[in-house]
């Protein structure tokens, strides 16, 4: 006779009350006899994993919505102070300036360190953005350095506040590998870029220097393309911000593209929107089919209204749109079984698999 498909020997996979009540179920059916079930019963605790003893997790001791409303007023509280000193900052030496952002970025990150591992989760949010700000506070500190304090470096301001910033955010980052760390490396790393597009312009680069919305656009771009591919990777984690914010990312350079009207970006923006959607099916990613539905759907309309507003009239153009956006929505639902997950598919083989329940009924019994 051979045991149910649920029950795995010396695995220990199968849980004792269970294990009880489907013995004492088949025994009353007369599928086995009481002898077989007492064997079966004794194999089982004898093989069983010794238990482990799991530590609770503790309950959240802060409620979303007063930890939403803290932050609120510390925004508030944060701006009207920057307010305040926006009044008297060019007023204040250089000196004393970078003394004050130096200040702010060391006890942010302070800050965050003596929070990283609180077993609280506002705490441990509140850690998050503390770093993020601090990140922030050291951009700031090195763009004063170098283009109020440091004779010479003007030009580069921009360039070494990039590099500082997204050097302290990686370093950040191999500590907490959360979501808000990985959106500070990204907005470092795009002030970065634009560091080196201002640079190369200040250096005397022509092509910098004529087209430099088309530079920091197409950086931009393939930044955002690369950070997907590092998160398909798993280069960076969590898999699902990376896809989210570099393809966000890959969308709005196009825009930036479009210095002196739009042009090639659109063309450039409707074809990052479609690997976006092809690639939410070769890597079975929900959120690029998201973003490429979404870049789709807005250069299309920024296509038609630029290119056909005029020669065809509002009327026309927006009729086009609409059956643009039909389109679109009909090519994201036929898309959408695509990029499920093969468990999640209703007819694939797998999900016939996943749908037989560990209770079902013992099979080839005799």
């Amino acid at each position: 006779m051979r045991a149910p498909e649920f029950i795995r020997p010396g695995t220990g996979a199968v849980p004792e009350e269970k294990l009880r009540r489907e013995l004492d179920r088949w025994t009353g059916a007369a599928l086995i006899t009481k002898a077989q079930a007492e064997a079966i019963r004794t194999f089982e605790e004898a093989h069983a994993p010794p238990r482990r003893r799991v530590s609770p997790v503790p309950e959240p001791r802060v409620p979303l919505i007063a930890e939403a409303i803290g932050y609120v007023g510390a925004a508030l509280v944060v701006g009207a102070g920057l307010a305040v000193t926006a009044q008297t900052w060019d007023q204040l030496a250089p000196g004393l300036r970078l003394a004050l952002t130096g200040v702010a970025a060391a006890l942010f990150l302070a800050a965050g360190w003596s929070l990283r591992r609180s077993h609280e989760p506002a705490l441990a949010r509140l850690a998050d953005v503390l770093w993020c700000v601090s990140v922030a506070a050291t951009a700031w500190f090195l763009w004063i350095l170098s283009h109020d304090v440091a004779a010479g470096l003007a030009d580069y301001a921009v360039l070494i506040a990039g590099i500082g910033a997204t050097f302290l955010a990686w370093t950040l980052f191999q500590f907490r590998t959360r979501s808000m760390e990985q959106a500070a490396l990204l907005g470092a790393s795009i002030l970065t870029v634009a560091g080196i597009v201002a640079a190369a312009d200040r250096a005397g680069w022509e092509t910098f220097h004529r087209h430099p919305g088309i530079w920091t656009g197409g950086l931009v771009t393939a930044l955002g393309i690369a950070w997907v591919l590092a998160g398909w990777r798993s280069v960076l984690r969590p898999v699902w911000t990376a896809l989210a914010l570099g393809s966000l990312t890959g969308l709005v350079g196009p825009m930036v593209m479009s210095e002196k009207g739009p042009g090639s970006n659109l063309l450039l923006g409707l074809a990052v929107s479609a690997a976006f959607l092809a690639g939410s099916v070769a890597l079975r990613q929900t959120v690029l089919l998201r973003s490429g539905a979404a870049g789709l759907f807005v250069y299309t309309l920024w296509t038609i209204g630029y290119y056909f507003s005029e020669s065809l009239g509002w009327p026309l153009a927006l009729l086009l749109s609409g059956v643009a956006l039909l389109a679109i929505a009909l090519l994201t639902v036929r898309l959408r079984p695509l990029v499920r997950h093969p468990e999640r598919r209703p007819n694939s083989p797998r999900a016939e698999e996943h749908r037989r329940l560990p209770s079902d009924e013992p099979r080839a019994l005799a």
